[in-house]
């Protein structure tokens, strides 16, 4: 079932910072990373509601989708708001982004021992994404 999913997921962030590129400018960059955001938290959460072939190419889909447009669009808002500073704020969210692809595994290992880990390890990232899209939308827009 896997050997369906990256290539899905591959097709989905190729074509959608082709997307992105072309219709993105119509509005904000935080916008565009909040909307994606959104749409990566349902991607995330898709296959802890059902576990079959169509909720994993959704989330296939959703999570590839979103993951380049998020990241080019939150580059483009940090490097907006932050001036002079934006650099150092990007490269503070390459070492946020790092953080989180060792700590995704981590919590998945040390969940390994219920049932659930996969499940619970979801939950987690996809409120992760809801929090901070609630963090976006409060802050400073500059």
């Amino acid at each position: 079932m896997f050997g369906w999913v990256w290539p899905l997921f591959g097709i989905a962030a190729a074509l959608s910072t082709l997307a992105a590129a072309r219709f993105a400018h119509r509005l904000t960059p935080r916008r565009v990373w909040s909307g994606a955001q959104w749409v990566l938290a349902a991607g995330v959460l898709a296959p802890v509601v059902s576990l079959n072939v169509a909720t994993l190419l959704i989330a296939a889909v959703c999570v590839g989708g979103t993951f380049m447009v998020i990241t080019m669009a939150g580059i483009r808002e940090v490097l907006r708001v932050a001036g002079p500073q934006g650099p150092r704020g990007v490269g503070m969210m390459t070492a946020a982004f790092a953080i989180g692809q060792i700590a995704g595994p981590l919590t998945v290992g040390l969940l390994a021992g219920s049932g659930s880990s996969f499940r619970v390890a979801s939950i987690i990232a996809a409120l992760a994404l809801i929090a901070g899209n609630g963090v976006l939308s409060t802050t400073t827009r500059g």
